[in-house]
């Protein structure tokens, strides 16, 4: 099977005509002929993705983030760390491929795959981007908080990496039932979330003047990592369905590019 096989297959999940105008998903580096037989898949693209996808075998990683998002002039090693990943890939022999704000919207996607994990039904697509549904039960904010807390936190991490949630100071919400959510940067769509009737919205970052004027709706910022970080296994499951001889690896080299300081 070859790169362009696996990028139908993706983007017959996640068709590119559904990413925003800014993004850049889509191949960004490599041969659509190129034979591919092993693929990593991963949130971010670094150097040490590279590094492991050459010592696993891989011709091809997958990204929900885009290695390359602004006009790129120059390919200097020495300029910059997304020169260096390039010319580690070129060098490797290994493709690149992102499916980003197209992945966020598409059914089954970034985040109708976070409204399963946090056992959301009657699951809806808000008009741009994020879904809104049902909790499992009604719940207080000190619940919701704790309750996303656990889903985001993977078993056996340390304090410096858990999730960590900041919520809105004026909020008058009391109890909650219908969450909207959008994982990554979701600060645009609050307003359709106080529309739709969510008590709640949930993303990743939200911008800090967006923060005032919303006391009817509990916002709840719980970190651009934390609500992305399913996209490796997310990813690996969308090709492995599609492409059953193509072996797919999420990456081990998978963090939070900081840690909290409490």
């Amino acid at each position: 099977m070859n790169l362009h096989d696996i990028a139908c297959a993706i983007e017959a999940i996640a068709p590119r005509e559904l990413q925003e105008s800014y993004d850049n998903a889509g191949l960004q580096c490599g041969d659509p002929r190129m034979e591919v037989s092993r693929v990593l898949t991963c949130l971010d693209i670094t150097e040490e993705v590279i590094d492991e996808a050459h010592r696993r075998g891989c011709q091809l990683v997958v990204s929900h983030h885009p290695l390359l998002f602004h006009g790129l002039k120059v390919v200097n090693p020495e300029k910059d760390y997304i020169s260096r990943i390039l010319m580690a890939a070129i060098r490797y022999g290994i493709g690149i491929y992102s499916a980003h704000t197209n992945l966020d919207k598409a059914e089954g996607g970034i985040n109708h795959r976070l409204a399963v994990l946090l056992e959301l039904t009657d699951i809806r697509p808000m008009s741009e981007c994020g879904v809104i549904g049902t909790l499992p039960r009604p719940m207080e904010v000190s619940q919701l908080l704790q309750f996303i807390c656990q889903r985001f936190t993977p078993a056996g991490v340390n304090a410096a990496e858990a999730c960590h949630l900041q919520w809105s100071r004026d909020s008058k919400v009391g109890t909650v039932h219908r969450l909207a959510l959008c994982g990554g940067s979701g600060s645009d769509f609050i307003a359709e979330a106080e529309a739709l009737g969510a008590e709640a919205f949930l993303t990743g970052e939200i911008h800090y003047h967006s923060w005032f004027g919303h006391p009817d709706i509990l916002l709840i910022e719980a970190g651009h990592f934390e609500t992305e970080q399913i996209a490796p296994v997310l990813l690996a499951d969308i090709i492995q369905q599609a492409c059953p001889d193509v072996e797919c690896l999420p990456t081990n080299c998978h963090h939070n590019p900081f840690y909290h300081y409490y």
